[in-house]
């Protein structure tokens, strides 16, 4: 489903699912000040652009990737040429993908390559960036990718292909490590299962939305440590 997705306390998400790979597009709005960041813009269809078209002029500070792969960063292009002072943000270690389709998977997967893209901000741990009277935390979670990175805000947590409902990324693909994976998992609950945390809305990159609360308590690997 396209449209809101979440309104509430001040913050509201805007969901974009693109149909043929079945990634999904956010779009974070502080509500009080109008200023958005764009989280993982996948591709550039029709339903994108329009959900761009609903914002205001030059009210996008960020376009945020998760990961450099291909079904993730395909729409940065449109979204920087509609915002020009929109700032582009990816992990380094993710870096080689907005250039070059080996490394974003375009090519392993038979798709045309991407616009090649330049990074305006680095992601690194704990990177804290101001999005109105918000903060949106970023951190450092390897194992879908070497790049991968969540956002967190507020109640909100934007996991990429790192979380799933039920279940997480995938660690099979060129750049993958099940370790890693594991790890990053491991922190993700060691920072978010406490107290208020539990109650955080999870917006992954494909899939359901879900709870921290439920993931705590049904998702396999964190079944598994207990």
């Amino acid at each position: 489903m396209n449209g809101c997705v979440f309104d509430s306390d001040g913050l509201r998400v805007t969901r974009v699912t693109f149909r043929l790979i079945g990634e999904h597009c956010y779009i974070l709005t502080d509500t009080g000040s109008g200023r958005s960041a764009v989280v993982d813009p996948g591709f550039d269809g029709p339903a994108f652009a329009d959900a761009l078209d609903a914002l205001e002029p030059d009210s996008v500070d960020y376009i945020l990737l998760t990961h450099g792969h291909f079904d993730h960063i395909g729409g940065a292009a449109l979204v920087k040429a509609r915002f020009p002072r929109a700032k582009l943000a990816v992990h380094p270690a993710d870096e080689d993908c907005l250039r070059d389709g080996d490394s974003s998977l375009s090519s392993f997967f038979g798709f045309p390559p991407h616009e090649p893209l330049t990074s305006d901000l680095a992601l690194w741990d704990r990177c804290r960036l101001p999005l109105g009277a918000r903060e949106i935390v970023t951190y450092h979670t390897p194992g879908h990718s070497p790049g991968s990175v969540v956002f967190a805000a507020d109640s909100l947590l934007f996991t990429g292909d790192t979380l799933f409902q039920g279940t997480c990324g995938r660690t099979d693909l060129p750049g993958g490590d099940s370790r890693q994976m594991l790890a990053s998992l491991e922190r993700i609950a060691q920072i978010f299962e406490a107290g208020a945390y539990e109650d955080m809305t999870v917006f992954p990159g494909h899939g359901e939305s879900t709870t921290m609360r439920a993931e705590l308590a049904t998702n396999y690997f964190y079944r598994r440590r207990t």
